[in-house]
């Protein structure tokens, strides 16, 4: 019963931290687990043994807040697609993607799901 429930919960996580800034100063930072899924490892994959490139080009934000599994190919309820506008590596392990949500963009509803895009498959 306990391998079962390991293995029914097993998952990859990152820690994602969202900054909002305003005018250029920051006005909240929210930190979170993020699941990578199926998709997003196997891109991974595919990016070591050469096959593929591993760059991520899209962030979408969705308002559902159903908890993500690792097979999910999309967020629950898309809100907003935007281009990744700045790429950089910061120290051995952690990258910072860089995205521009302008006001008017996301203010009638609640951010409650991200994903990040790019590369022939679909969600990370």
């Amino acid at each position: 019963m306990i391998r079962r429930r390991v293995l029914e919960n097993w998952g990859w996580y990152s820690n994602v931290v969202i900054t909002v800034r305003e005018s250029g100063v920051i006005t909240a930072r929210y930190g979170m687990h993020n699941l990578i899924t199926t998709v997003g490892l196997s891109l991974a994959r595919d990016a070591i043994l050469g096959t593929d490139s591993f760059e991520i080009t899209e962030v979408a934000i969705g308002d559902v807040n159903t908890a993500p599994t690792v097979g999910d190919t999309a967020l629950g309820n898309e809100r907003l697609r935007i281009e990744i506008i700045d790429k950089s590596i910061l120290d051995a392990d952690t990258a910072l993607t860089t995205a521009y949500v302008a006001p008017f963009e996301a203010n009638t509803w609640t951010t409650e799901e991200i994903g990040w895009f790019g590369g022939p498959l679909t969600t990370y």
